[in-house]
Order: C-alpha cells, then structure tokens, then sequence
C-alpha cells in the first residue's frame, strides 16, 4: 500500500477550488491512484481509470483536460502522465533507507580507522 502526502494549500488553489466537488474528490483519487506509481498514471483513458477511482468516465475526462491545461498533469510518453511535483511532497520512501545504509558503513569506516593499530615487532 503506497501513502502519498498532499500540500494543504490545495485548499487555496484557485484551480482546485475552481472544480466541481465530484472533479475535486476525482482529482484527489487520480492523486492516491497514482502513487503506486510513484505519481505516474500508467494510462490516460478515462473508462479504465472511472473503474480504478470510481467516478464517471465524463468526470475523469473533464479533470485530466482540465489538469493538463493546468500544468497539473506532465505528458512523460508511452500513454503516461505523471502529476505535476509529485515527487517533492512524497520523496522515494527507498530513499531513508539507503541514506540510512549509507552512514551505518560510514560509522564503520571511521570507527575502524580510529582504531587502526601499529603491530608490535
């Protein structure tokens, strides 16, 4: 199960806001849809993502034109779309854990040069 984070200052976008509430709780679901993605959505047609998101095919047509007018939505090819700076507010979970990796063999690295001895003759 992926989480994604969202910016609460979506509540005072003029483009959000601007949304009918069935496009505005759509928009929302395309987000939560995306993120086992990593954002991207791995399809634009609106019949497959209505039964992904459970909206009406229209609803779903209506807010990824109105997204991609926007600047909300990135054409990344192949049928794909990504949502626009998903990637800054819900940064690679893998990465903690690789930084984290990366400074446990860094202490060992020092700790084994601190403690480098000369061997007696």
């Amino acid at each position: 199960m992926a989480w994604v984070r969202l910016d609460d200052a979506i509540f005072d976008d003029d483009w959000f806001t601007g949304l009918t509430e069935a496009e505005r709780y759509c928009w929302l679901a395309l987000i939560c849809y995306s993120g086992r993605n990593r954002g991207v959505l791995k399809t634009t047609n609106p019949k497959i993502l209505s039964q992904r998101i459970w909206s009406s095919q229209e609803i779903v047509a209506s807010v990824l034109k109105k997204a991609k007018d926007a600047f909300k939505l990135e054409d990344i090819g192949g049928g794909e779309i990504e949502i626009a700076n998903f990637s800054k507010y819900n940064p690679d979970p893998k990465n903690s854990e690789r930084q984290k990796a990366y400074r446990e063999r860094q202490k060992i690295t020092k700790v084994t040069e601190s403690n480098s001895y000369e061997p007696l003759h």
